[in-house]
């Protein structure tokens, strides 16, 4: 967590209401993995919220999940921004996490699309 907080990251984890309600105002909001808990407290957001989604945004045979284009999301909506990180689902030990985390390349990341929410 330092190597994040260190990169300006803030990480919020304290108690379960606290997280909650981190959770239902944050204006950007990554999750550090995928559960209900935090994707249905996020949908209660009542400000437009910032998903950065690097979970399943990669291309399927070759063929991107999401098309690039124009497109804009009206200021009053929220949008998803779907992101491409290879091998971000292997299992590994926490150290080998941490490892993972730490030395992945900026430019193995690539931005697939954009999902705006109503």
């Amino acid at each position: 967590m330092d190597h994040l907080v260190g990169k300006g990251a803030i990480v919020q984890s304290e108690s379960v209401a606290a997280d909650g309600c981190a959770f239902m105002y944050a204006k950007h909001l990554a999750f550090g993995s995928k559960s209900t808990f935090s994707e249905a407290l996020s949908l209660f957001n009542p400000k437009p919220v910032i998903l950065y989604d690097a979970v399943g945004g990669c291309p399927m045979n070759g063929r991107p999940v999401f098309v690039h284009g124009d497109e804009v999301c009206p200021e009053d909506h929220g949008h998803s921004l779907k992101y491409c990180i290879w091998e971000i689902g292997f299992a590994r030990s926490v150290e080998e996490k941490m490892n993972w985390v730490r030395n992945y390349q900026n430019e193995n990341i690539t931005c697939e699309g954009m999902q705006c929410f109503e």
